[in-house]
C-alpha cells in the first residue's frame, strides 16, 4: 500500500518541499521523514491511497514550513552576531580616534 502511495505522490511531494525550502538536500530529508512517519503511525490497511497521499503531502508541507522558519531564525541570529562583531571594532576605532 505504501509503495502505491509513494509512486503516486513522490514527485509532487518533492516538488512541494523544494518550492518551500529551495534546497534539494533539505527537501529530500523532509520527504523521507514524512514517508517514515506515515509508515510508522498510519493505519494503512484500510486507508485509501488518495487519502494517504493527501496526508503525506500535508506532513511534508508542515515539516517544510517548520524547517524553513527554523533556518530563517538561525540565519537571523547568525547575521546579528556578524553585525555585532563588525560594529564593535568599528565603534572602538571611532572612540579611540579623538584620544590620539
Amino acid at each position: 500500500m505504501l509503495g502505491m502511495v509513494y509512486d503516486r505522490v513522490a514527485e509532487p511531494a518533492y516538488s512541494l518541499a523544494i518550492r518551500i525550502l529551495e534546497r534539494p538536500e533539505s527537501a529530500e530529508e523532509i520527504v523521507a521523514a514524512a514517508f517514515e512517519q506515515l509508515n510508522k503511525e498510519a493505519d494503512v490497511s484500510n486507508a485509501d491511497v488518495d487519502h494517504l497521499g493527501a496526508v503525506v503531502l500535508s506532513l511534508i508541507r508542515q515539516r517544510a514550513i517548520i524547517r524553513r522558519n527554523a533556518d530563517a531564525a538561525t540565519s537571523e541570529v547568525g547575521t546579528e552576531r556578524e553585525r555585532t562583531a563588525v560594529e564593535i571594532p568599528l565603534s572602538l576605532i571611532h572612540i579611540s580616534e579623538p584620544t590620539r
